[in-house]
Parts: C-alpha cells; structure tokens; sequence
C-alpha cells in the first residue's frame, strides 16, 4: 500500500507580510496556537506575539505578565523583558508584577523584576482595604525568603501603607514567627503605630500564635500602648474575630499588663469581656491578677451583669465568689444581674442571684 504524503499547507508558501496581516486580525490566544503549528511560523511570529503581550500589559489588568509573576514562570518573563527592549513595559505594570510574586512566594521573579527596573518603594492597589507593597505583601503571607531578598535589594523597611502599616504589622497579624524574627533582626520598629495607633503586638495578639507574642515583647514592645478606641495589647486577646487566647493571655499578665485599663468611651474592662466569652479560665485569670469584680462600665454595668446576660454559669458563680455586687443596679432601676439574667432566658442563673441576694441580705441583718 503506498504511503499517502502530506501535501504542505498552501500558507507556508505565503509572503512574511501576509502572515503578519493574518496575526494582526487574530486574537492573542490564536496568534499563540497558529505559530505551534509549523517552526516557520513561530520564528515569524515570535517577536510579533511578545510585542503583542505588551501591548496587553499596558492594557489589561490580567496580563501575561501578571499571570507569569504569579506562577513561577521565569523563561516567560525573561523573553518578555528581552523581547520587549525597543518598547519597554511600563514601570507600573512591572511594580504590580513585582507585587504579586512577592504575595506568592516567587523569589526568582521578584529578582528578575528588580533587575528589570521594578519600582520596590511601589504600592500598589491590590483590591484590599489599601495599598500594599511587595515586602509587607511577602511578610504577610509568611514567606520569609522572598522578604529576605527583598531587605537584601533594597526595601524600605519603615515603609507604611495607606493606613500606616509596616512590613511588622503584616507579619505579626499573619503570625509568622520566621518572618517576624527576621524583620526584628533588620531593624524594624516595634513602637510604629498604625492610623489606628496600634502596635504590631495589637496585630499579633488575635492571631494567636505565642511565639510572634514573645518575640515583639523581648523586644521592648510597649504592652500599655492604646489604640485610637483605647485598646490594648490586652484587650486584643478577646478579639469578636477569634477565640480567646489563654496561653497569650497568661504571658500578657505575666509580662505586667494592666488588667484595670478600661474604654475611655464604654468604660469595658478586660474582665467584661471574659465575663462575656463566658471564659472561665480568663475570668480566672484576670481575677488573680488583680481586677476588679466592681468595676462597672458607662451604663453601670460589673461584670457579673455581663455574665448574667451571656448565661455562663460557672463565670457567674466565680465572680460571686470573689465578692461582686448581687445587687448592684445599673443605669436602670431594675437593671441587676438577676434580671439580666430572668430576662435572657436563664432561668437557673437567675435562682442562683436571688438565692444569693437572700442569703447577702440575712448576712446584713
């Protein structure tokens, strides 16, 4: 049987200017699948696609660049930039590009980046509550690597995003301990305040890990410093966002932390808001360290109405124990922990105050 022979295609025969018409009317994907199909096209249409890809980074916020920043893709971006020499990419493009490698880990690209022109002071807008740089990018997504070599090309490390937050704010918050360590041991300020007035240790603290906690402290971290409502470190430990952290809890008191601060608008105290986790164990512990059981808040509330309300048992009985007001009235006249408590549904706590309201009242007689 005779072997059938492929007839070449009539298009190989065609002029270099034809086949650049014919690329100038296909879309970029297309230009990418018609130049695979024969060695003839891809050594024509090599330069014409990566000029095209340019053309797609200045104006489009997907680019081929951006996509190959993401991934690792170094040969891509190699050919890119050198395919690209007559017409350079904007320096923009480059910076969002050097933005998402260091988000991503990718220390090769962000080194080709760099070299490459990258603006390292850049922040830029990554769809976030403000704008981002490629260090505090790299420090909060935990990769000590990438921000290595970033300290080591010259990022600032004081640099501060539209809210004020440095390269040690995004670690902290992300509880990276290697990073972390990493920015103390280059310097990096552990008093700078956000626009909220919040230390690193504010940031640290909710994201529970202990080690990030200890490392801020033993290096002079102010542990009384209060953020623009009044908060400290201390009071991050009961963050609504996560549950609270008894071994940071413990070390924060250990380390002297004030358990008597309060609101300066609410008048809340640490103890209010353990009462109101329903957290014995914090309850515990701030009650040996000295705070108050009578401290009230601005409608008068202790922190036995607190716990009451949340219906935590064992809080209510704890706080009892230690001396706190069965009796006292808030802001209204029948504003008492028992009916706090009758009025949530919680019918077994509220007998517990009427029982020792009665047997407060025979001691007093």
């Amino acid at each position: 049987m005779p072997i059938k022979q492929v007839r070449p295609s009539p298009l190989l025969d065609l002029p270099i200017e034809i086949l650049l018409m014919i690329a100038d009317i296909l879309d970029t994907r297309d230009v990418g699948s018609f130049l695979r199909t024969a060695r003839r096209y891809a050594s024509i249409l090599d330069s014409h696609l990566y000029q095209r890809a340019r053309s797609h980074i200045c104006a489009d916020e997907n680019s081929v660049l951006e996509w190959a920043a993401k991934r690792n893709q170094a040969p891509v971006i190699r050919k890119l930039l050198r395919k690209t020499r007559d017409a350079p990419i904007p320096l923009e493009a480059k910076s969002k590009a050097l933005c998402l490698a260091a988000e991503a880990g990718m220390h090769c690209i962000i080194e080709l980046l760099v070299d490459a022109g990258a603006d390292l002071s850049s922040a830029i807008d990554m769809g976030r509550s403000s704008t981002c740089s490629a260090l505090q990018l790299a420090a909060g997504n935990g990769h000590e690597t990438a921000a290595h070599i970033l300290l080591g090309m010259g990022a600032d490390i004081a640099a501060t995003n539209s809210i004020q937050e440095t390269a040690l704010h995004y670690a902290a918050r992300g509880g990276h301990e290697s990073v972390t360590r990493l920015l103390l041991e280059r310097g990096a300020d552990v008093a700078a305040l956000t626009i909220e007035r919040e230390t690193a240790l504010h940031y640290a603290v909710p994201s529970r890990n202990e080690a990030v906690v200890k490392l801020l402290l033993e290096k002079g971290v102010d542990l009384e410093a209060t953020s623009s409502t009044g908060h400290t470190a201390l009071f991050s430990v009961f963050d609504v966002e996560s549950s609270c952290s008894e071994s940071i809890l413990d070390l924060l008191l250990a380390k002297g932390a004030n358990v008597a601060v309060s609101e300066p608008s609410r008048h809340l105290t640490p103890l209010h808001f353990a009462a109101q986790d329903g957290n014995e164990r914090a309850v515990r512990s701030l009650l040996a360290n000295g705070a108050d059981v009578m401290d009230r808040d601005y409608l008068g509330h202790t922190a036995l109405h607190i716990a009451a309300e949340s219906g935590n048992e064992a809080v209510v009985r704890m706080l009892l124990e230690k001396g706190a007001d069965v009796s006292a009235v808030a802001v209204e006249e029948d504003d008492t922990p028992r009916n706090f408590a009758k009025s949530n549904g919680h019918e077994a706590i509220a007998r517990l105050l009427e029982e020792a309201a009665t047997l407060r009242l025979k001691n007093l007689a």
